[in-house]
């Protein structure tokens, strides 16, 4: 993608028939997995990682049943969070634990739930925070690629028997199955933080709404367009509100450990009949708050705001050798542009801006300094 491409997001904010961003980046499409290349991510994890595992006699009773509890479970066992590239000797859980995205998610938890759909378990912590803040039966599906999941289902079931089934396997098949096993089953709350591919997203949440009501609230996770990981979440949001299988709520952005935009949750619900009745009272989140069929202008500014700034960070660093190298005035040129849509300059960014090219940005005014 050519660095005009920021222009053109830009110039969308101003457009009122704009409805969001829909394109795919070549660097944020993932490679789909085959069954095989699956099989053969487990077998690596398994030869290269279960050796780190250790043998611990504390009983699983002397555990908390909340997720801290469920965290020194695994820790114990020598699960460690840690970055797939980190060098440690320990099993890794990949990605990080923002207590900020729990946080968000017990806001949507009640006591009236009776039943709720989650997509990929992972460390199996957010179906821990589901049952300790609902009544509610959670129904996950996911693939069960690593051992410290086999190592959570033990912990959720010994504290929360006969709450959690689970269905494992590839979910685009294993959601399918619902048909036959569960066909009565309506989902109070679908919590997706599944696959990344935009296909993946639209698929699976359509597919959901045979299992839905009017108050079903849908959150999906990891919308986060300036993300390589978030694009595809975003995307997949997009065309399921063009194509009026779901109307928008609200978006909200979860802060990482240090403010920063790096996760943001799509609440959402499907689109009904309105003479189907709801199933919680009048003043349910779903029907106190506003919905809408195409994003507002406004909101979509605010989901993408950073769209820009990322992507002249990456041309900044991808472009680096005198023959790629973005020239001086071009580079200032997107600075006061960023400036101007009040786009706050991260302090990456900064930096690669006095590292590469001797500007410094301060109090709104960009000054240049030889290097």
């Amino acid at each position: 993608m050519s660095i005009p491409f920021i222009d053109r997001v830009i110039s969308n904010w101003s457009d009122p028939e704009y409805s969001g961003f829909n394109e795919v980046l070549p660097r944020t499409e993932f490679r789909l997995p085959t069954m095989d290349s699956e099989i053969l991510e487990k077998m690596k994890l398994d030869i290269e990682q279960v050796q780190y595992l250790e043998p611990v006699l504390k009983s699983i009773s002397s555990y908390s049943k909340n997720r801290q509890g469920l965290s020194d479970f695994l820790s114990d066992r020598n699960f460690k969070i840690a970055h797939p590239a980190e060098k440690i000797r320990a099993y890794k859980i990949p990605g990080g634990d923002n207590p900020n995205e729990y946080e968000t998610l017990r806001q949507f938890l009640n006591m009236d739930m009776e039943y709720i759909l989650q997509i990929a378990f992972g460390s199996g912590s957010f179906v821990v925070e589901m049952l300790e803040n609902t009544k509610a039966y959670v129904l996950t599906h996911s693939l069960y690629r690593f051992e410290h999941s086999w190592y959570a289902k033990m912990f959720i079931d010994y504290n929360y028997p006969n709450r959690h089934l689970f269905y494992m396997g590839n979910t685009l098949a294993t959601i399918k199955t619902m048909e036959y096993s569960s066909p009565n089953i309506r989902f109070d709350l679908i919590h997706y933080a599944g696959s990344r591919q935009y296909q993946d997203v639209y698929d699976i949440i359509k597919d959901c709404k045979k299992w839905s009501h009017p108050d079903t609230l849908i959150i999906i996770t990891a919308v986060v367009p300036h993300r390589a990981w978030g694009h595809g979440p975003y995307i997949g949001m997009n065309k399921l509100l063009e194509d009026n299988i779901v109307t928008f709520i609200e978006h909200i952005k979860v802060p990482g450990f240090y403010g920063e935009y790096t996760n943001g949750l799509a609440i959402l619900k499907y689109n009904f009949d309105k003479n189907v009745p709801p199933k919680f009272s009048s003043n349910s989140y779903a029907n106190t708050k506003q919905s809408y069929n195409k994003l507002p202008l406004n909101i979509i500014k605010e989901i993408e705001i950073e769209i820009p700034l990322h992507e002249l960070i990456y041309h900044i660093r991808n472009s680096t050798n005198n023959d790629t190298r973005l020239n001086l005035d071009m580079v200032i040129y997107y600075v006061k542009k960023l400036l101007k849509e009040k786009i706050p300059l991260s302090e990456v960014l900064l930096k690669d801006l006095k590292q590469y090219y001797g500007i410094i940005v301060d109090n709104g005014q960009v000054k240049s300094e030889p290097i």
